[in-house]
């Protein structure tokens, strides 16, 4: 029988801050009806009708404490669950961090782990060759972090794998970094994973989230206004078909300062949730389950 989880101070923590949430009842109703109320496909398959949920506001109303309430709401309807923020700031490794928290849930993402692990190997076998490009290093670390897709289509050979830090010195330079990596790896499929990351790995990613068909899989993006500039186009071409297929059990909550853009996703049939600052009653709340209850104190 295997042995039950041992709580850690990040759990007890979590349980608190729930224990003192209050208001944004309309928000947690609508992304709670969408799991508690699922469509059948006609091969019988469940799946919530709306894939993706859309939270804005201002800083400081609570987004970041709302996705994690949507979390504890999905996983208490038996979904797995991933989510993150601006700590990571590239696609591959967004999709590395997904399937790492989706593999402590049970639910390893076999096929895009095993190439993601040779893509960090050849990278890190690149960025510390003697033999290197100037700038190389900088190139696959802060550049590709970043991922630019529209100008990494524009460099002949480097595929999807690059932005600008300085667009010029990036361009001009793009060309001898994608003929050292094909003279340094043998192997043409190595040589389009280290140059073309997003177009290689997306696809393998789709493939092991459309594993797993027997649970909804919810996938939140923090921070939205601090990544989209990384993630909006690689999210958009996902939808678009440009990588596969994404899973008919797939639900997206993104979460940022400014409503996502009507003329980019309004084809996506988003569900606006938008967060205001709290009313003078939930604040009144919020204070009382803290343990305050001078009215002066509160006023």
């Amino acid at each position: 029988m295997p042995s039950k989880k041992r709580l850690s101070r990040q759990d007890i923590i979590r349980a608190q801050q729930r224990s003192t949430f209050v208001g944004r009842v309309e928000q947690l109703e609508a992304f709670e009806s969408n799991l508690s109320h699922l469509e059948r496909a006609e091969d019988g398959t469940a799946y919530p009708a709306a894939f993706l949920f859309n939270v804005w506001g201002q800083g400081g109303v609570g987004k970041t404490t709302l996705l994690r309430r949507f979390e504890d709401i999905a996983k208490r309807y038996g979904a797995v669950v991933a989510l993150t923020d601006e700590a990571i700031d590239s696609v591959p490794e967004v999709m590395a961090e997904f399937a790492r928290q989706l593999r402590a849930q049970g639910k390893p993402c076999e096929r895009f782990d095993e190439r993601y692990r040779v893509y960090r190997q050849k990278r890190k076998e690149l960025e510390t060759d003697p033999e290197a490009p100037q700038g190389f290093s900088a190139f696959m670390g802060k550049t590709v972090a970043k991922v630019g897709l529209s100008l990494g289509r524009q460099v002949p050979g480097a595929g999807a794998a690059i932005d600008f830090v300085d667009e010029k010195a990036v361009v001009d330079s793009a060309g001898e970094w994608a003929a050292y990596v094909t003279r340094k790896l043998k192997n043409k499929d190595e040589v389009q994973l280290v140059n073309e990351p997003v177009e290689v790995l997306t696809p393998l990613f789709l493939e092991d989230l459309g594993e797993i068909f027997d649970y909804q899989v919810v996938l939140l993006f923090d921070t939205f206004e601090r990544t989209d500039e990384v993630l909006e186009q690689w999210l958009l071409d996902v939808v678009a078909d440009r990588y596969g297929e994404l899973p008919i059990n797939c639900i997206w909550a993104i979460a940022g300062r400014e409503k996502l853009n009507p003329n980019r996703w309004s084809s996506y049939s988003p569900v606006p949730l938008r967060v205001e600052p709290f009313t003078k009653e939930e604040a009144v709340h919020f204070l009382q389950r803290k343990g305050l209850t001078n009215e002066t104190v509160i006023e």
